[in-house]
């Protein structure tokens, strides 16, 4: 049986001819084609808003509807509405019709238009609420809704912007924060505001020992544990200085560590044991990340004992010693040298890399998985400029350079971890894996810097050799089960540990003026938003905040 035809001889005949249109006709196709397709992709962007609205918890933020359907329905819709029948054929017909006429200004505009139509692949919001956008197949994109566009600043800045255009995918899936658990906050100044936030509304965090009624900076006691938000801990170098004098006793030279007020600040012992004791109680630690600008002082000799300094110092290189051909290292200090001891023979002041950072980091991670298996950690960026740069360039273009390297070794510590899981065949949902990493992906360099995403400790199991009760009873190991993961019964969400909160890219994107006059200190509204948010959705029983 011969094929129906689909095309009628009189518009086969026009296909070869051409004249079947006239100009006025071509235009009026052009208006009726131009009005429908924007119908359909207008339908198409309401039915995505209604979805948006319709769940909060939706995980659709994209409809999929290529150009070529766009284009065959309106085709159609526009036949049919000019009295001529529909089919495939009809439909090349009328485009060859139009391309007839593609000297006219008019028709010559339609078919750029049409052009376009065709590169559509449907429509997708970057959060939630009503910012929807068309999306395009001139590239590749990714599997549907996992592309985020950037949103305009009205909708970003609008009730509701920041979680729906910076919080995307950094978010726990259950707050892992509860009362009666130790939260530990360090690092930069900004860690303070998470720690009296927590505070006040009766969460157990650190203490930084500061008398009653006094502020930065305070008296400085060597009998109390040097980790103190107000000590300067800016750097990842220092950072690191802390936990590993902490957990593995490194000591230190004397005039390494200077104190808020120029004073020499040394380590003792019973400062340590206390600081080691905060470390094992907390069940989540705070770290916020300040710059990557460092003071440093060299050194000419090992140590007596043998050991290399360099190593657990933070010197220059990963995983923190860099050798001069001289054989001379370089120690970070926690702040600039104080003017009455500066010699510029042993001091300098340089730019740390993302490397060093990231080696830095990854140290961190190791040994806190180590010694406190089941803690979790948030990593965040200070959203608190420098107050100088020693580099001889512009403050404000040197401080968007240390902020990128910190924000950048940060990424990458979250990307390891990520590839890491996905190398293990541990399901990853949202950038989050859903049980504790076993083995760090490795990217290159030494065994000690790629090894700071490992969580296990013991025999390769995590918490195979911790003490049950290291976590001040509150969060007890009750199983390990054959795969190696660690069994937490009630406390089934540990299976996430490593967080990344965006609280420097709210700060500077998601509001008008977000600083005081001085350029430095975020307004206090902002602060208490920004903390809200963290607290929706890191702390237990978020309607009591």
């Amino acid at each position: 049986m011969a094929p129906e035809a689909e095309v009628p001889p009189r518009e086969s005949a026009a296909v070869s001819d051409g004249s079947s249109l006239s100009l006025d006709e071509a235009h009026a196709f052009c208006v009726t084609l131009r009005s429908v397709s924007s119908t359909i992709r207008s339908n198409l962007a309401k039915q995505l808003q209604v979805q948006l609205r319709a769940s909060t918890t939706s995980d659709v933020f994209s409809i999929d509807k290529s150009g070529g359907q766009i284009q065959s329905e309106s085709l159609t819709i526009t036949l049919l509405t000019h009295g001529r029948p529909s089919s495939p054929a009809a439909h090349t017909w009328l485009l060859r019709a139009l391309r007839t006429h593609d000297g006219d200004v008019a028709v010559a505009e339609f078919l750029q238009y049409w052009g376009r139509l065709s590169l559509i692949a449907g429509v997708c919001a970057a959060g939630e609420g009503e910012a929807v956008s068309t999306q395009y197949v001139d590239w590749y994109r990714g599997p549907p809704g996992q592309a985020r566009f950037m949103p305009g600043l009205t909708a970003l800045r609008a009730p509701g912007g920041l979680e729906s255009f910076i919080l995307q995918g950094w978010m726990p899936r259950a707050p892992p924060i509860q009362r009666s658990r130790l939260v530990t906050a360090l690092g930069s100044c900004f860690a303070d505001e998470v720690r009296l936030w927590l505070r006040a509304r009766g969460f157990l965090v650190n203490d930084d020992f500061r008398a009653a009624g006094t502020s930065y900076p305070h008296v400085e006691d060597s009998a109390v544990p040097l980790l103190q938000c107000s000590a300067g801990l800016v750097n990842t170098f220092v950072l690191r200085q802390q936990f590993e004098w902490a957990f593995e006793g490194r000591s230190f030279e004397d005039d390494l560590w200077v104190g808020a007020r120029g004073s020499i600040t040394l380590p003792t012992e019973a400062a340590r044991a206390r600081t080691r004791e905060m470390f094992e109680a907390t069940s989540l630690f705070v770290i916020t990340l300040g710059l990557a600008e460092v003071w440093y002082q060299r050194r000419c000799a090992k140590p007596e004992d043998g050991t290399d300094a360099r190593e657990s110092t933070g010197a220059r290189g990963a995983p923190g010693a860099h050798a001069r051909s001289t054989g001379d290292w370089e120690e970070i200090l926690w702040r600039a040298v104080p003017s009455d001891r500066f010699d510029p023979s042993r001091h300098g002041f340089r730019v740390s890399s993302t490397s060093e950072n990231l080696a830095n980091l990854r140290r961190i991670v190791q040994l806190i998985r180590h010694n406190v298996p089941f803690a979790r950690i948030v990593f965040t960026v200070s959203p608190i400029p420098l107050a100088a740069t020693f580099r001889g360039v512009a403050c404000v273009t040197a401080n968007a350079a240390s902020k990128a390297i910190m924000r950048a070794a940060v990424d990458e510590l979250l990307t390891e971890h990520q590839v890491s899981c996905r190398r293990a065949a541990i399901p990853v949902v949202n950038g989050i894996p859903e049980v504790p990493l076993e083995a760090a992906g490795r990217r290159g360099g030494s065994a000690d810097a790629s090894a700071g995403l490992c969580c296990a400790s013991g025999d390769g199991v995590p918490g195979a050799d911790a003490d049950p009760d290291r976590n001040g009873g509150d969060l007890t190991r009750t199983d390990v089960v054959a795969d190696g993961t660690s069994c937490l019964g009630e406390d089934a969400s540990q299976d996430e540990w490593l967080y990344y909160w965006p609280a420097y890219e709210m700060v500077k994107e998601g509001f008008v003026e977000a600083y005081y006059e001085d350029g430095r200190h975020v307004k206090r509204e902002v602060v208490e938003q920004v903390l809200s948010l963290f607290g929706k959705y890191f702390c237990l029983q978020p309607s009591e905040l």
